[in-house]
């Protein structure tokens, strides 16, 4: 998510509609009275449950179909089952497991979209991505199809065949132009490659999926790409012309009908349904994750399979998110196309009420996941411009560090050729962005402005907005002065006794926390590993391949400000690419913390190839700092300079530990920081929890593990 991971999490206000859209108009083609006005929506949500069948849980609904109207056959993206549920809830009556039955993959599918033909048979889709890290994940290369007859308990799944060189297929296609397009027009070579997250406007990942009304092609929807490679705005589906000869093994290789590219306001494809007079829904939303920034993440489309900009709905879906905690996931399609629809949602990072653990990690019979059935409704009108959630750096802030990026988030995707900004170096003009410059990057709903030099020292800088951003509706911002800052000083040279953890979260949220023991200016850098330490090598070492380690995370830490002692940073570890902290900027890999880790701040480090979301060799340790150890000291040695600034929590059997400081019981007396380094190193004043005993990581607010963070 390059710039975006860094803000995605920062809090903005989401106003939320209440009560139940009860339209009964018995047609799909949306009328516009009110087109811009949201009615209330609100449906009632209903639970779907594993009961006495399941022997595993299911939390992720992914996709989803229904040939009979009175149950559901759901995919789930973290298990190789196909599962029937009561369309209005309740528990499962059937399952069907296609790691052992049909295709019998032993390996996550991570099915993400289904497509029902009128004949009952229904075909399935693997995500076709990389894992969220950018690792290769072939096992999610796969579309297979089976037959469906029976009703509820008695649903029958009768296999017809699998193909599984789908992505490479769409490689070639795209490599040899064979769409007209000109060569590598939509870069599915780089974004299918290994090491591209698929969650990304350059990624690849296809999560819709849907038959024409006519069933002679399969209509594949992306969440990524989002094309082209150079605007990045429109959302891609291309049909899929020889399916049924590809299962039936009677073509080995894909023929595509030409590519369609719809406007769905910056947009990808979640997901497609045929309904009536031959039209299709199509839930759209973020490339990359969702963003609790934006006013509506998702929408709900009514396309005629002809134009270019489908019709946005006035269901403001993003409600069922607000009130399930949930991801909105997927249209239930089904052969009555009439006038409701209904969804559902992966819930598998929801913490029900009374759990303290997401429902994806609870016991089987715990889990569950949700959907809503609703009306479909009118059309909208967008006739509101974009606002401005979050400015870096912040408006007034002294002591930015001299390579701060300038960013803009905003509460909506916004077009990527309208817009300028102005820099101001003490009241005097410097330079100009905009997107014919090429230093004005937009990334749906981030701005970044690629400054020529670095700032200098001591220095006052503002930005101006001299022609407005748009949004996909041709909503102007108006002209505005967005911040002014001042530059810092030199960075601060650090020390022992500077910082001291405060906190690690071995389960989700994964997260670090440490206190700065001194002021320090804008542009003060720490690094952070958990790679295994040798004493003996005095480095970094993989004992098992007896080498210089390159596994785990590295990153580097940058204040973006002034920060007071006291200071309490926090950073997300694992994340898609960079980390996340409450202040401040982070480059480098992710980092989910394991049962066996030492994580260690060190000054001065070298590190090899260090970018957004990934880090090589570590050539030069630097200062060390301070280290903490949860789980396990296994395979970690603590370099004898830092014993006496470092803290282990290792239950007897190494298992995933959260340990943070407990406030509450031993205070947090910043004006006496020599007496809170006392207790910070006394165990006696954390609070430590352990994944045997269920417990999550400690919860994270405003992006922090702790109140007030900063000191000002």
């Amino acid at each position: 998510m390059k710039f975006t991971a860094k803000i995605l999490l920062l809090a903005a206000s989401v106003t939320l509609l209440s009560a139940c859209n009860d339209s009964d108009d018995d047609s799909t083609n949306p009328s516009t009275s009110q087109d811009h006005v949201y009615p209330e929506f609100k449906p009632t949500l209903l639970d779907y449950t594993p009961g006495k069948l399941l022997s595993a849980g299911s939390s992720d609904a992914s996709t989803a179909v229904s040939i009979d109207g009175e149950y559901i056959i759901v995919a789930d993206d973290e298990s190789n089952a196909l599962r029937v549920y009561p369309k209005n809830g309740g528990d499962a009556v059937a399952e069907w497991d296609f790691s052992t039955q049909g295709p019998q993959l032993k390996k996550e599918l991570d099915i993400e979209a289904s497509a029902l033909l009128k004949d009952n048979r229904a075909y399935f889709i693997g995500s076709h991505g990389n894992k969220k890290d950018g690792g290769d994940a072939a096992d999610r290369s796969h579309l297979f199809a089976v037959k469906i007859s029976g009703k509820g308990a008695q649903t029958q799944f009768e296999y017809q065949g699998i193909y599984s060189n789908l992505e490479k297929d769409l490689v070639d296609w795209d490599q040899n132009n064979l769409h007209q397009k000109g060569k590598d027009h939509f870069g599915f070579k780089v974004s299918a490659a290994a090491g591209v997250a698929p969650e990304n406007l350059n990624g690849f990942a296809i999560e819709g999926m849907t038959a024409s009304h006519d069933e002679k092609q399969l209509l594949l929807g992306f969440r990524a790409p989002v094309t082209d490679q150079g605007q990045r705005e429109k959302a891609l589906i291309i049909p899929l012309i020889n399916y049924q000869q590809l299962i039936q093994k009677r073509d080995s290789k894909a023929l595509f009908a030409a590519p369609i590219e719809l406007d769905l306001a910056g947009r990808g494809i979640r997901s497609m349904a045929k309904t009536k007079n031959g039209q299709y829904l199509i839930v759209a939303g973020p490339a990359a994750g969702n963003q609790s920034a934006l006013d509506n993440a998702f929408g709900l489309y009514l396309w005629d399979g002809k134009s270019s900009t489908p019709q946005l709905l006035n269901n403001r879906i993003e409600n069922l998110q607000s009130q399930s905690k949930g991801s909105i996931e997927t249209i239930v399609e089904t052969h009555d196309l009439g006038d409701k629809i209904q969804l559902l949602l992966d819930n598998g990072d929801s913490i029900w009420e009374g759990q303290t653990a997401v429902s994806k990690d609870l016991e089987p019979h715990q889990q569950k996941f949700q959907g809503a059935i609703f009306n479909i409704g009118s059309a909208f009108k967008d006739i509101v411009a974009p606002q401005i959630i979050t400015a870096i750096p912040e408006n007034n802030l002294q002591g930015v560090n001299l390579d701060s990026p300038i960013q803009l988030l905003l509460n909506e995707g916004i077009k990527s050729q309208v817009g300028q900004f102005d820099l101001y170096e003490n009241n005097q003009f410097i330079q100009s962005f905009n997107a014919q410059n090429n230093n004005l990057k937009i990334n749906f709903n981030q701005v970044e402005l690629q400054p020529t030099q670095p700032f200098k020292i001591n220095t006052e800088y503002k930005v101006v907005m001299s022609q407005g951003l748009q949004d996909h509706n041709k909503n102007l911002m108006p002209t505005q002065t967005i911040t002014q800052f001042k530059t810092a000083g030199q960075p601060t040279e650090l020390a022992l006794g500077d910082l001291y953890f405060m906190a690690t979260n071995a389960e989700a949220p994964d997260a670090i926390a440490f206190m700065l023991m001194k002021d320090i200016n804008g542009g003060t850098e720490i690094y952070f590993s958990d790679r295994d330490y040798s004493a003996e090598k005095t480095s970094f070492w993989d004992r098992k391949k007896d080498q210089a380690a390159t596994n785990e995370g590295v990153f580097r830490w940058t204040a973006d400000r002034n920060l007071k002692a006291g200071s309490i940073i926090t950073i997300q570890t694992d994340t898609p690419t960079s980390p996340i902290a409450n202040i401040g900027r982070v480059l480098g890999s992710p980092s989910g913390i394991g049962k066996e880790e030492t994580i260690f701040a060190m000054s001065k480090t070298k590190v090899n190839d260090l970018k957004d979301g990934s880090a090589g060799l570590i050539t030069d340790t630097g200062t060390f700092l301070a280290a903490i150890t949860v789980g396990s000291d296994k395979d970690n040695d603590i370099p004898e300079s830092i014993r006496a600034y470092s803290l282990k929590f290792m239950p007897s059997i190494a298992e995933q530990t959260n340990a943070i400081y407990n406030v509450k019981n031993c205070s947090l007396e910043r004006q006496n920081l020599t007496a809170l380094k006392l207790k910070l190193m006394d165990k006696n004043c954390w609070s430590v929890s352990y994944k045997s005993q269920g417990a999550s990581g400690f919860p994270i607010k405003d992006n922090s593990l702790f109140a007030n963070a900063v000191v000002h």
